[in-house]
């Protein structure tokens, strides 16, 4: 299974939406690591880096998006909450933005790919 796949197919749901209060640990911490890696990447595509730019995004979903926050929350997604006691819909959600915002900052780099989505 890939990250892209997660994708549900209902109306496009925002982080706006969602209680603060409601985002555990592992939300906040991709939240953190999503918002550095656009960072890294504008500050790169300013700089005409293209390589680092790629990187940043390259690392950002394979450490943070696949490695880490996918495996934490396939229990609330496809089970029954697990130890993390995770709401399905907040972690949709966070996994839009997480996917909104890669398949962004990837589409200069990959566009037949981002433009799938």
């Amino acid at each position: 299974m890939h990250a892209a796949q997660l994708r549900p197919d209902t109306d496009r749901m925002r982080i706006a939406d969602v209680d603060r209060r409601l985002l555990t640990v592992f939300d906040r911490a991709l939240l953190s690591r999503l918002h550095g890696m656009l960072e890294t990447y504008h500050r790169a595509m300013a700089t005409y880096r293209l390589a680092i730019a790629a990187e940043a995004v390259r690392d950002f979903v394979q450490r943070d998006l696949c490695d880490r926050y996918i495996e934490v929350c396939k229990l609330a997604l496809f089970g029954n909450g697990g130890a993390t006691r995770q709401d399905p819909h907040v972690a949709i959600k966070v996994l839009l933005e997480a996917l909104d915002n890669v398949l962004r900052a990837l589409h200069p780099f990959m566009p037949f790919l981002s433009e799938r989505y």
